[in-house]
């Protein structure tokens, strides 16, 4: 993985905006994602410089959407640096 810059990080943390809770699930959390309501899903390649997931096994996508009517992003799918 390369390193990024500040302001790369940056723009990967601006997209999308208006959530205020963000959930990463770890290993067997992936049920979680039935919760999300409203919603929809953004594969982490189109996400400015975010790396894709490395594991097939692993979805690879961050959820936009709703959970108990609270604004909330899901990252479903980690990437690994090895």
């Amino acid at each position: 993985m390369n390193a990024l810059t500040m302001e790369q990080y940056k723009q990967a943390a601006d997209f999308p905006n208006g959530a205020d809770t963000a959930v990463v699930l770890g290993s067997g959390l992936d049920g979680f994602t039935a919760r999300v309501r409203e919603g929809y899903a953004v594969p982490y390649c189109d996400i400015p410089h975010a790396p894709g997931t490395t594991n097939q096994a692993h979805k690879g996508e961050l959820l936009c959407g709703r959970v108990e009517g609270r604004p909330v992003y899901v990252l479903s799918g980690r990437v690994h640096a090895y």
